[in-house]
């Protein structure tokens, strides 16, 4: 009866690593990162875009850490999120809009997936954003399977003063192919293993 114990407690551990990547949100840093910014011909004040999918930081200043980006906008603005593996999206987005002063922060919206090959996937969202500095989070209209980058295109702003922080996303990694093989590779050896010991001790 142990030998059986031992084999349901790999296969729990070996499911448990397959879906490891299954986190209620995917973050900025390890999950997605910015690889692409078109301000419209806007003009960068404050901060790098390059700082606005690092981690969430909600009313964290700005000042010298650059944590999240500002600038005037002129007209319609795109930045583009490349997820570090096919991601299913599947919940809600989460917007972290201007810090400190209300209206500075982002009104029309746009936000689109795409699949490896840059095909759209599904149906584009559009939201409005409020006037707050606190997040927002909108409900998706559908589940995003085999997302390679997303597409948050920002259509008009409160204010002509642009202040926006961080971006997530409900939803989870795809394990790599090879990963999971290897996985389940290895609680095949460790099934047969315990099999051979149980025909030893008989």
């Amino acid at each position: 009866m142990r030998h059986f114990q031992v084999i349901a407690f790999v296969f729990s551990l070996v499911f448990a690593s397959l879906a490891r990547g299954q986190v209620p949100m995917l973050v900025g840093g390890s999950d997605f990162e910015l690889i692409g910014v078109d301000l419209g011909g806007g003009t960068e004040l404050v901060g790098s875009a390059e700082n606005t999918a690092n981690g969430l930081s909600a009313n964290t200043p700005w000042g010298s850490s650059g944590d999240g980006i500002s600038f005037r906008f002129n007209e319609v603005s795109e930045f583009r999120y490349g997820f570090a593996a096919p991601a299913t999206i599947d919940g809600s987005f989460y917007l972290y809009n201007g810090w400190d002063i209300q209206d500075q922060s982002i009104r029309d919206f746009t936000l689109s997936f795409l699949d490896a090959a840059g095909a759209p996937i599904g149906t584009s969202f559009h939201g409005v954003g409020g006037t707050g500095v606190d997040d927002e989070v909108f409900a998706l209209p559908q589940s995003y399977e085999g997302v390679q980058s997303a597409v948050l295109t920002v259509e008009s702003t409160h204010t002509p003063h642009l202040e926006f922080r961080e971006v997530a996303f409900d939803g989870a990694l795809v394990p790599e192919p090879s990963t999971s093989c290897l996985l389940l590779l290895s609680a095949c050896g460790v099934g047969a293993y315990v099999r051979r010991s149980l025909k030893i001790c008989r």
